[in-house]
């Protein structure tokens, strides 16, 4: 550490670029993603740019997937499928519902 009044203070820190068998650090665990078995995912999402980031990443993990862009759409599906529908994803917040 550097430390000048008026200059400001210089840190330098040196980390291991990568794990290896010389190192003296361990490797953290790799934990394994959770997979699917072919349950269907209902994602609703009113951003169009956004809907087709979920089947791509769903899918890559098992899982089939079926979006709809708002309420009225996903209860329609819903009405439609819900015997195969294993959960809902979606981006609505009900934060302050009044009583």
């Amino acid at each position: 550490m550097k430390s000048e009044v008026g200059s400001g203070s210089t840190f330098e820190l040196y980390l291991p670029a990568e794990f290896s068998a010389t190192s003296n650090l361990e490797k953290p665990p790799q934990k394994e993603m959770p997979r699917g078995s072919g349950e269907l995912v209902l994602v609703i999402d009113d951003e169009a740019a956004i809907r087709p980031g979920y089947p791509a990443t769903l899918e890559t993990f098992g899982y089939r997937v079926v979006t709809a862009d708002g309420g009225s759409e996903a209860l329609s599906i819903y009405i439609q499928r819900q015997s195969e529908i294993a959960t809902v994803i979606t981006d609505i917040c009900f934060a302050s519902m009044p009583r």
